[in-house]
């Protein structure tokens, strides 16, 4: 599923193109076959009952996920074949990702495979240089050729696929690395309209978040490192910085209440479908033995991305538990006028409440730089019962707002292990990682280029996708008239 020709020569010849001889035969140039399967090693793996932790995060179980190249390399030499370390195993995958055995920064192809394997960094349609860009990573950078129609039109993909994400997360970790892909980002692939920026900060949020998880890993650092857990605490204290956390009222609260928990994530995963209702504790286990974590839907309600979290001990013997299991799910906004309600609005079912583990609400608020009056700072956070007490003290105003503050107290009174963090900006002062970095300067570029469409633009562009959704409040259907209405009057 990696070949080093180029993308054209899979691409059927145009109709005036077709051989005069073969059609005077009856035969067809066949299209390409794309359909090579994928994940099939770990489709076909017999897992024993009792899975540990080490089994879970092993290089043996990390092969399996993906093309079936990587186990059959791991596979070779543990039976006796050609020597393979874990550190051939990763140069070899270095090697496949970046079609080199060094990282040049000023590549825009290699710095597009590490995104692409890590945020899901994904391509623009329609665009010649995009077209380029998708043959080349084809040919030399390991992305997946879906599908090409008969309008010549050729399908690209940068999949799941763990090995390859380990890699870039072990290139992106190192400072000088990391400004150099922001750098490209930035000039080669935001600005010449080659990549999907996303609408409302995804691509932004993705990208911190990232940023955060590879950096507080512990040393020394292997490309496998970074598929061992992290406490959940030192993630958000790496992300805000420890400066910024350790002054915020109530870190003290929330380093003891979520003392046991862990993230494993190394890269994230596009899902067109909404996330499940309700608290599926498999799909935890499986997103958590892929290290993947999981930008949901767009326009999904009240989340935008899902990261598994786990309880319990990680040592090597210990039992994996799915159990075991909640999650930190986030959403982000990208409107300068801020936004008081949605954080309130990230919880889980309330059938899901009676889990004994905490549920983490994370509310980035990326385009408000406006400090918390609680605070005094960009940064707040909120335990589930502060949240109750806060909204029983806001019915003073009339009996509407008393209604509204009985309803969310009582959707929420059942989560008091509900821990919610309210972030402001997207810069250095509320994410201290960009300082501890040195990209802050960076950052603000790339943050300059990938801002939300203004919200009265927005609107308009609303009206220019009529019937895209049937609710009247999202403005896609202004354009209707209630002929109901006109007929009784006349």
């Amino acid at each position: 599923m990696g070949t080093n020709v180029s993308l054209s020569e899979f691409v059927p010849a145009a109709d005036d193109l077709k051989s005069g001889r073969l059609a005077g035969e009856m035969l067809l140039l066949l299209p390409p076959y794309t359909a090579l399967g994928f994940d099939q090693n770990i489709n076909g793996m017999d897992l024993s009952p009792h899975q540990t932790m080490g089994q879970v995060r092993s290089l043996e179980r990390i092969c399996a996920y993906g093309r079936p190249l990587w186990n059959a390399g791991y596979v070779s030499a543990a039976s006796g074949g050609d020597s393979m370390d874990e550190t051939t195993f990763f140069q070899d995958a270095r090697m496949k990702l970046l079609c080199s055995d060094k990282f040049n920064g000023e590549d825009i192809y290699q710095v597009f495979a590490i995104l692409s394997y890590t945020v899901c960094l994904d391509l623009v349609l329609g665009n010649r240089k995009a077209t380029e860009l998708a043959n080349t990573s084809v040919a030399k950078h390991m992305r997946l050729l879906i599908d090409v129609n008969d309008h010549r039109t050729v399908f690209t993909k940068a999949s799941s696929e763990p090995v390859l994400a380990l890699v870039g997360a072990y290139i992106a970790a190192k400072a000088n690395n990391l400004l150099d892909i922001i750098e490209g980002l930035t000039n080669n692939l935001c600005k010449d309209g080659l990549v999907d920026k996303g609408r409302h900060g995804e691509l932004l949020a993705r990208m911190i978040l990232f940023i955060a998880r590879i950096q507080s890993c512990s040393a020394p650092l292997t490309p496998l490192s970074f598929a061992a857990p992290v406490p959940v605490v030192d993630f958000l204290k790496t992300l805000f910085g420890e400066e910024l956390w350790d002054k915020t009222p109530g870190h003290k609260c929330f380093e003891e209440g979520l003392k046991g928990g862990y993230v494993n994530f190394h890269h994230f995963t596009l899902t067109r479908d909404e996330m499940p209702v309700k608290e599926d504790l498999n799909l935890e286990a499986n997103l958590w033995a892929r290290g993947t974590a999981v930008q949901c839907k767009f326009e999904q309600v009240d989340v935008d991305g899902h990261i598994p979290v786990y309880w319990g001990s990680i040592d090597e013997d210990e039992p994996f538990d799915p159990s075991n299991f909640s999650n930190l799910n986030y959403q982000v906004k990208f409107s300068k006028a801020g936004d008081t309600v949605s954080a309130d609005r990230i919880q889980r079912r309330a059938s899901d409440r009676a889990s004994k583990h905490p549920f983490i609400a994370v509310f980035l608020d990326m385009g408000n730089e406006q400090t918390y009056m609680s605070t005094g700072s960009r940064l707040s956070l909120e335990t589930g019962a502060e949240t109750l007490q806060r909204l029983s003290g806001t019915n003073s105003s009339g009996q509407k707002t008393a209604r509204t503050a009985k309803k969310a107290k009582k959707t929420l009174e059942l989560d008091a292990n509900r821990y919610c963090i309210n972030a402001r900006g997207c810069d250095e002062d509320v994410f201290g990682v960009l300082k501890t970095m040195g990209i802050a300067e960076k950052w603000k570029t790339l943050v300059e280029i990938t801002v939300e469409t203004p919200a009265s633009e927005r609107d308009i562009v609303k009206t220019m996708q009529p019937l895209y959704r049937f609710d009247p409040a999202l403005g896609h259907c202004d354009w209707m008239h209630d002929y109901s209405a006109l007929h009784d009057q006349a």
